[in-house]
């Protein structure tokens, strides 16, 4: 696993990672692009940071000529296993980004983009994975040469070449007309359960208002519901949170309530899948046939860490 890796060392003081993958189980985890903590700063560096000897590694591709450019808002995304996929962000000149990089962890080398040059320019935006697709949710995005809010929803799918040496991505965009859909918003979290359904967790809106609602996205019936809590419980609004699913449990940490105020507490919630509802499309019309409940917050708890 430590083969190909360069500097011995650690990310710098003071800096936050912008993104994580674990790769190969509990292994190791993927650093991309450190970027110093509440500062306009962009980095492309990229560190390691290997479970069995509990040791950071700094890995020296930069002189690959598909190796991602400095960015921050960026997202990525381990997919087949082997591969991790790095799209979007704002570059050093504050512009929005539209590129795509792929890392193959096998062979320790970037992979030439080979695809449309059209995809959408986004950043701060989220993203999940389900099954072989990659979902991306909201952020800011160029739309009509303005940078605005969106609450945006594309599917991703990766396309490799027979060599594997080049890959291109194939970016449908879904329905965003619906009565009942989340409002724009970017700094918000994402993350899929039962390789079903999509959560869409608090963010920033356009009147920098921290919001703590919660959104579930059916993939199949293509249709959203926001959450209402049970005892009418609620957790502080944050964006720039993480969010993680495991089992029926999604935890939520962190984040920011406003430009100045980190938070510290971890929310948990647990999700109980109660019921399904069907939806079925005819023509312009939308029938629901509702078999019983929706999915459904069970409880929802708040842990502050004091220390």
């Amino acid at each position: 696993r430590n083969a190909g890796f360069g500097d011995y060392g650690r990310p710098g003081d003071g800096q936050k990672p912008r993104l994580v993958q674990k790769i190969y189980g509990k292994t190791v985890t993927l650093i991309l692009d450190l970027k110093p903590a509440l500062s306009n700063e962009k980095l492309n560096d990229f560190w390691v940071f290997n479970f069995s000897d509990k040791h950071w590694y700094k890995k020296t591709l930069e002189n690959n000529s598909n190796y991602p450019k400095k960015l921050s808002g960026h997202l990525g995304q381990l997919i087949y296993e082997d591969y991790m996929l790095i799209y979007g962000g704002e570059n050093e000149n504050q512009e929005l980004a539209s590129n795509a990089y792929l890392f193959k962890i096998s062979e320790n080398e970037w992979l030439e983009y080979e695809g449309q040059n059209n995809l959408p320019s986004l950043a701060f935006f989220s993203q999940t994975q389900i099954k072989d697709t990659i979902y991306l949710f909201g952020g800011v995005a160029d739309i009509d040469k303005n940078r605005k809010f969106t609450n945006d929803l594309y599917k991703v799918n990766l396309l490799l070449s027979k060599d594997e040496s080049k890959f291109s991505l194939q970016i449908t965009k879904e329905n965003n007309s619906l009565d009942l859909i989340p409002c724009p918003r970017k700094g918000h979290s994402c993350v899929s359960y039962k390789n079903k359904y999509i959560f869409i967790i608090g963010g920033e809106d356009e009147n920098k208002i921290a919001l703590n609602d919660i959104w579930i996205y059916d993939i199949n019936v293509k249709l959203y519901k926001k959450i209402n809590f049970k005892n009418n419980e609620q957790f502080e609004g944050r964006f720039g949170h993480s969010s993680l699913c495991f089992g029926d449990i999604i935890a939520i940490y962190g984040g920011m309530k406003n430009a100045e105020t980190c938070l510290d507490s971890l929310v948990i919630l647990n999700v109980e899948n109660e019921s399904e509802e069907q939806v079925e499309k005819k023509g312009e019309e939308i029938v629901k046939e509702v078999k019983s409940k929706y999915i459904n917050v069970k409880n929802l708890k708040t842990f502050i860490n004091s220390g």
